[in-house]
């Protein structure tokens, strides 16, 4: 073991009497043991090696920037948007068209119907007529019949010849079937004896 001084703690040779420190007298040397040996230091292990990845750089999205549109697509477009609304309006005209039309030919035969169906009320038997409706009164006695239809005023017409003479008859078909009026031999029969009597040549 070393000498240390006993006043400053220098190690000392064993044969030194006087410190080269602090000159004191040694003396008899005494041994001395540090009071605590300094622990030996400890190597820090070692990380293991961090490889060095590249990363596979990714290319940033472009911005989406919009084409100019040249001027003729521009006008091609305005005209096709233009034919697209012509056609829809066409389109949607001929639907309503055809959905009038077979609401006006659906009344149409509804009241025809109706109108040869019904029948005159004459103050005289029924044995004495040969035609039980307008349908058969016509069918027997008139010739080159039509019948027409108005939808506003819900009024049918009947037009054909009879004797020779053109003859009119009109009907509301307006709840029940009544006769407005009588155009026979160019005078027009409103009156309700007038109408039975231009009438019952029809129906005997």
């Amino acid at each position: 073991m070393a000498n240390f001084c006993g006043n400053c703690g220098v190690k000392l040779d064993a044969d030194m009497k006087i410190c080269p420190n602090c000159g004191r007298m040694v003396g008899k040397a005494r041994r001395a043991v540090p009071a605590s040996a300094p622990a030996p230091a400890r190597t820090p292990k070692r990380a293991a090696p961090v490889r060095n990845v590249k990363k596979k750089k990714t290319a940033a999205p472009k911005p989406h920037t919009k084409r100019p549109v040249p001027e003729y697509e521009e006008e091609e477009e305005s005209d096709r948007s233009g034919r697209h609304a012509a056609f829809v309006l066409i389109r949607r005209f001929v639907v309503i068209a055809v959905v009038v039309a077979a609401i006006y030919f659906a009344a149409f035969a509804v009241q025809v119907v109706r109108v040869k169906h019904a029948t005159y009320e004459f103050n005289l038997p029924e044995s004495f007529f040969s035609a039980k409706n307008y349908g058969e009164a016509f069918e027997n006695a008139t010739e080159d019949g039509h019948w027409h239809y108005n939808i506003v005023t819900q009024r049918v017409r009947y037009t054909a010849t009879h004797n020779g003479e053109p003859i009119e008859i009109t009907f509301s078909a307006l709840g029940s079937v009544t006769v407005k009026e009588v155009d026979y031999d160019g005078k027009e029969r409103t009156d309700d004896e007038e109408i039975s009597n231009a009438l019952m040549g029809l129906f005997i």
